[in-house]
Parts: structure tokens; sequence; C-alpha cells
């Protein structure tokens, strides 16, 4: 259908005695709801959502017929400049059209160039949906074309002095930009430019994109490098890279590109390596070792994005899962591993990720270093600890920075946490049948040679299991620390016997290992269940008790994955009370000079597996509040505690 109708524009003229004009354009009309412009020989079609792209700008226009004036209109705001695409682009521009697009030169593997948005126009806006998955683009653009050989592998580089970044994408055609397009940067560039990785299918011409996601916010002028590589030759894993350590400590420190790589290895998850599967491109490394000695191993990813690497070591490329000796876990940033060697030989190092997206790939720096693995890293070895003085206690150091991951603590476990992936140390504690004991591990920032120096304060988990060959499932106690202060637990021993204790990380991470001081304290243990104290409701329904756990011992620790969420470590004291179903009531204690945290729970005999609610308000002094309808009438508990420390309080129930 054919619309016919006029498109009336209004020139405003520029601080001029003519005011405004307005002008007719004649429309034959058309069915895509465009314009067509009269003028002898110019194709002037213009869509309605962006007349002013295609005008002859600097010409007349004969298609114009003169309209009335219009009366000079007082001013009413100083107006902002009109936005960049409505401008012309600058006459020196001669690539702000995709036809005129600056053919870059090669020249020893490399093409360059260099531009500045900010003298552009939007010629070209690839608009959401395309082929390439990318945003629209409405700010200025530059073009450039490239040729490039069949199966060659293509970087293109864009580098800014700041922010915003641009957005460059690479497609095959300026007749369809957004079906052609092959390769893009992500919808949140970095900060100082962007990078795109394509691969050339065949031979022929290519077009490079500068562009930009706001014609208010534009890109500082940039420096284009557009690199041409092959595949790595250490690409599969029989043809890994060798690696030779050298000076003291032995190291070294090769760099790689595993966005110039393919998928060789995939790891299917679960697997004993990693907390993952590995579906993006890798590389691998050859690296001979000695039976007896550590290795860490540190992956820092370089570029101007940040990308998520996996590492890990195994002995045979016909079985990278069924022999691997240690792996990073999760994808991150600065992924780091330590295994020690069981034997002499030659093992294998992947650098890989998760996935083959954008930020599963990118250049790095892969650092091996050779050290000697501490006496107590794995459990068999654990280092024996002995109990002194009144109360019995003891103090070790220890760096697990330096350790390997020999156990990763795999969910479920008998002390429900949620993993511990890192390197770990193992120290052996002989407990009694009935004793309490509170085990805390706090973590230092201060280096312990040949370890690199830790970033302060890492988040440690300590667990107590019985059996070396089941840590897991003989679990019968764990923190998981989530914040970089150390972990505490409490246990009560059900029997005389030796137990372990294990100082580990949540994560296998650089920045998740390094020297604790790890302190063991036994006292006697007072069932809460022998030393409840009982409240009485008055004639006006409410119950009222005084208490100070200043002096009170820890005897119940909340564990991670109890109702609170973390450890409780200071002295608790635990009151009962008889509530009936289906009646409203309300708990309240106000400390004094302390910060409490105070937990209703239903069974005495395990505190932390029946608790129910929790109150936990920051501040000292604060105080906490908790509510309850019982689905039954019964005997409950009130525990008053604290993460670490006490003081005086009153507790009511109404």
């Amino acid at each position: 259908m054919k619309v016919e109708g006029v498109l009336l524009l209004t020139l405003v003229g520029a601080a001029t005695a003519c005011g405004s004009r307005t002008v007719e354009v004649l429309d034959a009309g058309s069915e895509d709801g465009s314009f067509a412009l009269p003028e002898a020989g110019v194709d002037a079609r213009v869509p309605r959502d962006g007349w002013q792209r295609d005008l002859p700008w600097g010409r007349d226009m004969p298609w114009v017929r003169d309209m009335p004036w219009v009366p000079d209109l007082p001013p009413i705001l100083d107006l902002p400049p009109i936005p960049d695409q409505a401008i012309p682009p600058d006459s020196a521009v001669t690539n702000n059209l995709c036809q005129n697009a600056t053919l870059l030169t090669w020249s020893g593997g490399n093409a360059t160039a260099s531009g500045d948005l900010s003298k552009a126009a939007n010629t070209l806006d690839m608009s959401y949906p395309n082929s390439c998955d990318m945003p629209g683009t409405p700010g200025p653009d530059l073009f450039y074309k490239l040729s490039v050989s069949a199966n060659k592998i293509y970087k293109v580089t864009v580098t800014t002095a700041g922010s915003p970044s641009p957005m460059v994408y690479v497609f095959d055609s300026c007749a369809s930009p957004q079906w052609t397009c092959v390769a893009s940067t992500p919808w949140s560039p970095g900060s100082q430019g962007a990078v795109v990785t394509f691969t050339a299918k065949q031979a022929g011409t290519v077009h490079v994109a500068v562009d930009s996601f706001s014609s208010f916010n534009i890109p500082p002028p940039f420096t284009l490098v557009v690199e041409e590589h092959t595949v790595p030759k250490n690409d599969t894993c029989p043809a890994a890279q060798a690696l030779t350590l050298s000076g003291t400590p032995k190291k070294t420190t090769v760099t790689g590109d595993t966005s110039l790589a393919t998928n060789d290895v995939s790891l299917a998850y679960p697997n004993t390596c990693t907390d993952g599967s590995t579906a993006g491109p890798d590389l691998f490394y050859a690296l001979k070792v000695t039976a007896g000695q550590g290795y860490k191993v540190a992956v820092s990813p370089t570029g101007i994005y940040s990308w998520d690497a996996v590492v890990y070591v195994f002995e045979s490329c016909a079985d990278p899962a069924g022999t691997c000796l240690s792996g990073s876990g999760y994808a991150s940033s600065s992924p780091m591993l330590t295994f020690s060697a069981q034997k002499t030989g030659t093992v294998t190092i992947a650098v890989d990720s998760s996935g083959s997206s954008l930020f599963g790939a990118g250049p790095f720096n892969l650092t091996v270093e050779e050290y000697a693995a501490p006496k107590n890293d794995t459990c068999p070895a654990a280092q024996a600890l002995t109990l002194s003085g009144t109360p019995k206690k003891t103090t070790v150091t220890g760096d697990t920075s330096l350790a390997t991951n020999a156990e990763s603590l795999l969910y479920p476990n008998g002390c429900n946490l949620k993993g511990a992936p890192g390197p770990e140390l193992f120290y052996a504690l002989p407990v009694t049948a009935g004793q309490s004991y509170t085990i805390d591990v706090a973590t230092s920032t201060s280096p312990v040679p040949p370890g690199p120096v830790p970033p302060p304060l890492w988040m440690p988990v300590v667990y107590v299991f019985e059996s070396c060959a089941d840590p897991a499932g003989s679990c019968v106690a764990g923190s998981q620390s989530f914040s970089p202060t150390g972990a505490t637990l409490t246990f009560v021993a059900a029997s005389s016997k030796t137990v372990y204790v294990a100082v580990d990380s949540s994560s296998s991470s650089m920045y998740d290992s390094g020297p604790f001081t790890l302190t063991v304290v036994e006292a006697t243990y007072k069932p809460v269940c022998s030393s409840l104290t009982p409240l009485s409701f008055d004639t006006a329904g409410v119950a009222t008790a005084q208490g100070d756990t200043s002096a009170a011992q820890n005897d119940v620790t909340l564990s991670g994955s109890s109702c609170y969420g973390y450890p409780t470590t200071g002295g608790d004291l635990f009151y009962s009370v008889t509530l009936a179903a289906g009646q409203s009531y309300t708990v309240t204690l106000t400390p004094s000079g302390f910060d409490p945290v105070m937990y209703l729970f239903t069974d005495c005999q395990s505190p932390s597996g029946s608790c129910l609610l929790a109150s936990e308000k920051p501040g000292s002094g604060v105080a906490e509040t908790l509510s309850i309808t019982p689905g039954s009438s019964g005997t409950y508990y009130v525990g008053v505690d604290a993460a670490t420390g006490g003081g005086a309080f009153t507790l009511t129930v109404k």
C-alpha cells in the first residue's frame, strides 16, 4: 500500500533575524514508510528513523518548496548541540562510510591504523538482532578493510587513552553488515580498548568497524592493530611446549594466548581436577618434575579483558581426567594450583577455560616454581599437636600457599561444607572423650619464603575428621569462612582417639592461600541440656532473665550452614521456655556493651542442627528480636551467644 503524505521540516536559524522557516518535502509515498526525494540523479531515499544520514549535505535542495514564514519565536532555553549523527562528517575523514573503508596494509604480520571518532558521524547502526548478537551502535563510526588468508587467525586490538571503549566488529559485506558479522567485542568492553579474534574461513576481504555505543559519550582517539597468526604449536597435548626451570628457586615464566587456540581437551564434570567442565580453547606445556618436590603453577590472564582461566596438571595425554594430579577448581581471573611429584618424570600442564566465549580465552602469563613441599602436606604425614598448660592449648604456624590440594572435601560431606578445593595442611590432634576443643585459624599478611607475598587476610576453611581414608565421610566439625578474618570451630570429642585437623580454603585461586596461625584449646564441656536456665511467665505473660556471657565459655559454635550462617565462638548461655501451639511470642535480647547473637532451637542435644531462627543486628548494644508462632506445644531453647566476646544482657519472652 502506498501512503501519500507531506513531511514538514523546520529549519531553525542560529542567532539570526530570519527566525524559523518551514519547508515542505513532496512525497509520492512508499510501502516501507520512507520518503522518495525527487532530486534528479540522486538516490535520496531516507528512512523515517534516520532521515539525516544520507542527505546531500552542502548542496541546494530543489525538491524543497518554500512555505510561508513562521514568526520569530522567543528563545525558551539554551539547547544542547545537535547529536553527532545529525552533523555531517568531517571533510577530512574519508572512511566514515563503509564503501570508503581505509585499506589496511600488512607489514611483518601486522597492519596498523589510527583514528578519531569525534570527527566522524554515525553512518551505520548495528541494530539488534544481528549475527554477532551485539547491541545497537548509535554513535559515530569509522571503517577499515583487510585482506585475509583462509584458515589464518586474526586478532584486532583497538587501544585508547581512556574511557569509554569503542565497539569493534568484523563483517564481510557493506551491503549487509548486520547479517555478515563474524566477530565483535562483548556488550561490556574493556576500559581502554577492545579486542576481536576471528578465523578467516576463506581468502578475501573483510571489513573492520570501530564504532561506539553513544553519540554523546565518544571514545577518545584510538590505535588499531591487526595481527595475523597461525594456530599455536602447543595447541594439542602431544605437542606440549617444554618448560625449563632455572635459578633459585627454580622457576620459569612463559606467555601464551588461548584465543588463538582450539579446544583439544574437554574435561567433563564432575572430575577430580576442576569444579566444572573445560570446553574452551587450551594450550599445553610439558614439565619435568622430581619425586618429592612441590610445584606451584599460577596463571595470570593479561590483555584488555579480564578472562577466567582454569589450569590443571595430568600425567597422560590419553587420559587427562583419569591421570589428573591437581587442578585450580573454578574458573577465575587468577587460577593457581600446587602439587607434589610422586615420581620423577614429565607431566603436562593445561591452560584452559570453562567456555568458548570471549571471556573464556585470551593472553596470559604462566609461572611455574619448584619448592620443597611441607612435610604435613598429606593427611598420613599430619603434624602432631601436643596440648599443654592451663587450659591445655597449643599454637603452630603454617603456610598453605606452599601446600598442595590433597583433599577437596567435595559436597555433600559430614560437615556440610560447600567444598574446599584449595591447598591444605594437616595436623594430628589427640582428644579425650567428653572434652570440648576450640580450633581457631587466624590468617596472616606476613610472607613465608619461598612462596610469593600473599594478599592481606585470605579466607580459610578448617575442619576436623577421623579417617585419612575418608575425610568427607568422617568429618565431625567444620567452619567455612567467607570473610578475611579467619575461621573457628568448637567440637566435643565423642571418644578418646586421634583426629585430624585440616587448614584449607574455599577456592584454589592464588589469592586464597597463605600464612596462618593455628590455635587449639581444650576445655571441659558443659552440655547444653544440663546447663539450662528455665524461664517462667508471670501473670502478665512475661518471662525475664538477667545474664552475663563475658565469663562463660564457648559450649556451642553454630556451623556455617545453621540458621545463623556464621560461626559463634563467643561465650554462651542457654534458656528453656515452654511455648503453646498457635500462640505468638516475641523474644527480645537487650545487650550491654557487646554485639550478641540470639538463636532459637528445639533440641538441646543439637543446637546447630535444630536451630529455627537467629537474630544478629550489627552494632554493640543493639537489641536482638525473634518472633515465633509455634506449630506445636513444647519446650524451646534460647541461646545467647556472640561471634566473639560477651557481656551482660536482659532476656525477655512475651
